[in-house]
């Protein structure tokens, strides 16, 4: 099936093509005037690199990176999770950050997830109207909860004690 971001980016390719003819015909250049000096404004033109930001994520190998893509990263947290909470963990797959926002990014993260998540699993991926401060507002929350500074430790405590959970209750 083809995914989202490449009917998207065969869209935009067209789109720009056309620009950028437009842009040739115009001198590729354009001045902006504002008493009497004139800026010179350069255009910069985008085609496939543009959609190689958001693939790199899915396919790192793809520009030269030997590592997991998003959605196998994913799977390998789970896995190092006990056993019993993969459900748990599947059914709740929270999208954060401003690659969020790209057009078709939820699906297709949905969809690369999907073929590595066992079928007996169900697999929720949400995403919030401004992906891009759902870790801020997440980390205000908790800061603002009742059982912050149950949770926190002074330097003084790490340097002693270490960063497990010992020593705080």
């Amino acid at each position: 099936p083809q995914h989202i971001i490449d009917v998207e980016k065969k869209e935009a390719a067209e789109r720009a093509a056309a620009a950028a003819a437009a842009g040739a015909e115009a001198g590729g250049s354009k001045q902006r005037g504002g008493g009497g000096s004139a800026v010179s404004e350069q255009v910069l033109q985008l085609n496939n690199e543009l959609f190689m930001v958001p693939e790199a994520m899915f396919r790192p190998l793809d520009i030269g990176l030997q590592q997991a893509g998003m959605a196998e990263v994913v799977v390998q947290a789970v896995a190092g999770c006990p056993a019993g909470l993969a459900p748990l963990l599947y059914g709740q797959v929270l999208l954060t950050g401003g690659c969020c926002n790209l057009p078709g990014f939820s699906e297709r993260f949905e969809y690369e997830l999907r073929t590595m998540v066992p079928s007996d699993f169900e697999l929720v991926v949400l995403a919030s109207e401004e992906p891009e401060l759902t870790a801020w507002r997440g980390a205000s929350a908790f800061a603002a909860g009742d059982n912050y500074w149950q949770c926190v430790r002074t330097k003084w405590q790490y340097d002693e004690q270490g960063g497990g959970r010992r020593g705080r209750d």
